[in-house]
């Protein structure tokens, strides 16, 4: 059984195990294979992906629940040049 991981800090403030921080490249609402999304009605409400390595961590418990997958980072990446 794969041991659970989780990242510090507070709903309010988060740090990845990478070291990216709110103030870094930041967090940003997701779907549950790391996509960025807007926090609207079809938002689980809980999913944020880490921009700089793709942890998708629960804000509630603040644990590592996933990876972004490779298209989800190729998404990303483009995501603030279309806005």
């Amino acid at each position: 059984m794969e041991e659970k991981q989780f990242v510090s800090g507070t709903s309010d403030w988060l740090e990845c195990k990478c070291g990216n921080a709110p103030h870094s490249s930041g967090f940003y609402p997701c779907r549950q294979n790391g996509v960025i999304r807007e926090p609207d009605g079809d938002w689980d409400g809980t999913s944020y992906v880490c921009f700089d390595c793709g942890n998708i961590i629960n804000i509630n418990t603040l644990e590592i629940v996933g990876q972004a997958t490779y298209m989800a980072g190729m998404f990303n990446a483009d995501y603030f040049s279309t806005l």
